[in-house]
């Protein structure tokens, strides 16, 4: 195993990265106030970020690296996806749940990359 950082890991650490800053962001914003993601249902979506990571990050270049990935990113995405489409709605939804959503999205095609390029 080399020291570079192939294209799969990198777009699954960004992917982790947006998914992390969209949790400290608004996921729903009303009249009555804001609704931050870790107050929110965001700390599941950071779990499986970090789950995410901590997998990438021991298990680099590896098939079961990019289906960990693959699937924490569907888990990311949908969590945040269920948020808007069940509870804020595109109304009500913050800026954090749009980034944690393509956070989620980019998680997810980083692990695709890598399953498909199966180093």
């Amino acid at each position: 195993m080399s020291d570079e950082f192939p294209a799969p890991e990198a777009v699954t650490v960004l992917g982790v990265a947006a998914v992390v800053v969209g949790a400290l962001l608004p996921w729903e914003v009303t009249a009555a106030g804001t609704t931050v993601g870790l107050g929110a249902n965001g700390f599941v979506a950071v779990l499986a970020a970090f789950a995410v990571l901590a997998t990438v990050a021991v298990m680099r270049g590896s098939v079961t690296a990019g289906r960990v990935a693959l699937a924490g990113g569907l888990v990311a995405a949908l969590v945040a996806g269920h948020w808007i489409a069940l509870v804020a709605g595109l109304d009500g939804a913050g800026i954090g749940v749009v980034v944690s959503l393509l956070g989620g999205v980019g998680i997810a095609v980083g692990g695709g990359l890598r399953l498909v390029r199966g180093d």
